[in-house]
């Protein structure tokens, strides 16, 4: 899926993001707790971060074949690559940005991994800023 950040966020967090950029979209999380339907991109600070559905238009709403629905509980559904919800001991976004380099790093190489997965699905392997 193909994000264009299009509406400033009044609360201030939105401020890693573009005005009028393209965002590829690593995860869709439901969560009525969360503020409702939330994506997770890779924003201008490095960051896979949640952001909330209002700052964007679709762009290419298709998803890469290895996505996988899945909730931890009637409150919360996410839709992601397959491989993160495979980290047993902590949630994949625990791991990622857990203190503990080995998790750590573990984390993030499966996320390198998906990444271009999902860079190669939408872009075809050719090199494009998304």
């Amino acid at each position: 899926m193909i994000l264009r950040h299009t509406v400033t966020d009044k609360n201030k967090t939105g401020t890693n993001l573009i005005l009028g950029k393209e965002y590829l979209v690593i995860e869709i999380t439901f969560s009525k707790d969360m503020g409702g339907l939330l994506y997770r991109i890779y924003d201008e600070q490095s960051t896979p971060g949640l952001y909330s559905h209002r700052l964007f238009d679709v762009v290419n709403s298709a998803l890469p074949p290895n996505w996988k629905f899945e909730t931890n509980n009637k409150e919360v559904f996410d839709l992601a690559p397959e491989p993160f919800f495979k980290f047993s001991k902590n949630s994949f976004w625990e791991s990622y940005f857990s203190d503990d380099v080995s998790i750590k790093d573990s984390a993030k190489q499966v996320f390198e991994i998906e990444m271009q997965k999902i860079r190669s699905f939408h872009i075809g392997g050719r090199e494009k800023e998304v």
